[in-house]
Formats: C-alpha cells, sequence, structure tokens
C-alpha cells in the first residue's frame, strides 16, 4: 500500500484505522485536526452512524449553551 502524501496517510488513518476501531466522527475530525464535515467530505466513507453521532454531537452543544444562556 503507497502512501502519496498527507492526504492519503490521513484518509487511511481515518477509514482503516478509526473507523474499525468504532471512533465517532467527531473524535475522528478531533485527531485529523479537521472540522466533521471536511473529515466526512474528504478523509473518511461516511455511514449512517456517522451522522447520527454528530446531530447528537449537536444537541449536546445545544443543549449546555441553553443552560449556559438559562
Amino acid at each position: 500500500m503507497k502512501i502519496y502524501c498527507n492526504h492519503h496517510l490521513l484518509m487511511r488513518y481515518s477509514a482503516y484505522v478509526y473507523v474499525p476501531m468504532g471512533l465517532p466522527a467527531t473524535d475522528r475530525a478531533k485527531l485529523l485536526g479537521h472540522s466533521v464535515d471536511t473529515n466526512l467530505r474528504h478523509y473518511t466513507f461516511a455511514r449512517t452512524d456517522d451522522y447520527i453521532d454528530i446531530l447528537d454531537f449537536k444537541a449536546k452543544k445545544k443543549d449546555l449553551n441553553k443552560r449556559k444562556k438559562g
């Protein structure tokens, strides 16, 4: 398996290491240093579970913001 550039290395890590480990999309994005959207578009073969993880993450973040304001 040849690695031609940094993009290929990150893509392989995301798709063949982090996904099989069961890491959520939000954690994979943090580890690779990208936004979740960039990670899903360019570094990972997106799965339905990823979108569920993102929705859960956004809901928790929204809930925390409401608590801070309230």
